[in-house]
C-alpha cells in the first residue's frame, strides 16, 4: 500500500516532491512527504468465499518542508483527493477513505510538517 500511495501522491503534487516510507532520508531535498500504513481487519463477517469483507488501513501522510504556504497548498490537494475517495489505488480497491485528523507542527529541524491521518477501507 505504501508504494501505491507514494506513486499516487507524487502524481498529485508533482515530480519535484518525493515520497518515502516511514522516514525522510537525511540530505534529501524539501518539500517531501512520508507515508506510514498500519493494517487491521475491518468487519469480522465471513461469507465472501471464506475471505473477510475488508481491511482497514490507518494511513499517516506527513508533508515536510520549509514553506508553510506551499505545504498548505499540498494539504488542500490531498484533502480534496483522499477525503471521500473510493476507487482503485494501484493494486488496491478502496471502498472508502476518510480524514481522521489533521495537525501542523514545526519539527526539531525547524521545518513545517502537516500530518494527515486517514482511514482507508479496502476489499
Amino acid at each position: 500500500m505504501e508504494y501505491d500511495l507514494i506513486t499516487f501522491i507524487q502524481t498529485l503534487l508533482g515530480q519535484g516532491v518525493k515520497g518515502y516510507v516511514i522516514s525522510k532520508p537525511e540530505g534529501t531535498p524539501y518539500p517531501a512527504f512520508v507515508v506510514e500504513d498500519t493494517v487491521g481487519r475491518g468487519m469480522d463477517l465471513y461469507g465472501n468465499e471464506g475471505k473477510p469483507f475488508d481491511y482497514r488501513h490507518s494511513i499517516q501522510v506527513n508533508l515536510i518542508g520549509q514553506k508553510f504556504a506551499l505545504l498548505s497548498k499540498y494539504k488542500e490537494i490531498l484533502l480534496r483527493e483522499f477525503d471521500g475517495f473510493s476507487g482503485v489505488l494501484g493494486t488496491h480497491k478502496i471502498i472508502d477513505c476518510r480524514l481522521n485528523e489533521l495537525s501542523v507542527i514545526k519539527n526539531i529541524n525547524k521545518n513545517y510538517e502537516f500530518i494527515l491521518l486517514f482511514t482507508l477501507s479496502t476489499e
